[in-house]
């Protein structure tokens, strides 16, 4: 009978052999190596943090985090678990397991990468949160009859990847019922561009200015676009957009002292976007 069993145990000690004197640190690192880098730093316990692509993030993803929440705790303080969230072009996840880690009702998030999926789910389970569910979905997917309408939807990091932005911000808009957070990079504000509307006697200024934006990159950064193309619009375009989309009332958060720099310059902005 000892026999038998040692044979049929034998397997199991022999796969667990490897992890023996190994620390929960230890593994918690040999699982994160099949993924590389990482866009968010996320805080696994033990000392372990997810390594980031490049070092400048962290204080990003710091800055913009220290700007959403400090007004969406002041909006819905009392009432998170209240509403229903949705995280568009989610990344790893980061923003929408805050929300859920607040206590909403649900959190639904989708991000084109299969391999950002992944990494969000990787977290998920290590975190415990029940309330968020991810999927593999393109902004062109966006629409209320697949997804559903949501009190809060996050739009981070987006806007400004895209080669079709108005088709983004009218699809966010009609899944939004409540307000909408946009987290975006702009052009700088400059002077009037004119155009001869159909003949010269007909000139138009304008402060609403987009300009076009090559990224190489989007073969291989899970952070950039997905298309290579993008149509990145100054401050005053955007508005405009905004108001076009059905988007009533908009409040620019202002920067912090000490806050990341794109963001001190006002060549990033958070935007609370009201319905």
């Amino acid at each position: 009978m000892a026999t038998i069993l040692n044979r049929l145990t034998d397997p199991v000690r022999k796969a667990l052999r490897p992890l023996r004197g190994v620390t929960k640190a230890g593994r918690t690192r040999n699982d994160l190596t099949r993924f590389g880098t990482w866009t968010y730093p996320f805080d696994l316990g033990d000392g372990v943090t997810t390594p980031l692509h490049t070092d400048w993030m962290a204080e990003s993803h710091e800055t913009r985090s220290k700007m959403t929440f400090s007004r969406l705790d002041e909006i819905y303080a009392g009432r998170w678990d209240q509403l229903r969230c949705l995280d568009i072009a989610c990344n790893e996840g980061y923003f929408g397991m805050e929300v859920a880690k607040r206590g909403a009702k649900e959190v639904v998030a989708f991000d084109a990468r299969e391999i950002n999926i992944e990494k969000a789910e990787f977290i998920r389970e290590r975190q415990d949160l029940e309330r968020i569910s991810f999927q593999k979905a393109d902004v062109g997917d966006l629409t209320p009859e697949r997804f559903g309408t949501f009190e809060l939807t996050l739009c981070l990091g987006l806007l400004y990847h895209l080669e079709n932005p108005m088709d983004t911000i009218r699809r966010v808009r009609a899944v939004t019922t409540d307000l909408c957070v946009i987290d975006t990079q702009v052009l700088r504000q400059s002077s009037q561009v004119t155009t001869a509307w159909i003949t010269e006697d007909n000139l138009i200024d304008t402060e609403s200015v987009i300009g076009l934006i090559e990224e190489p990159d989007a073969v291989w950064n899970p952070a950039a676009g997905t298309t290579g193309l993008s149509f990145v619009m100054n401050e005053a375009a955007l508005m405009l957009m905004l108001k076009h989309a059905g988007f009533v009332d908009v409040e620019r958060v202002e920067p912090f002292e000490g806050c990341f720099q794109p963001y001190a310059t006002y060549d990033r902005l958070v935007l609370i976007c009201r319905v």
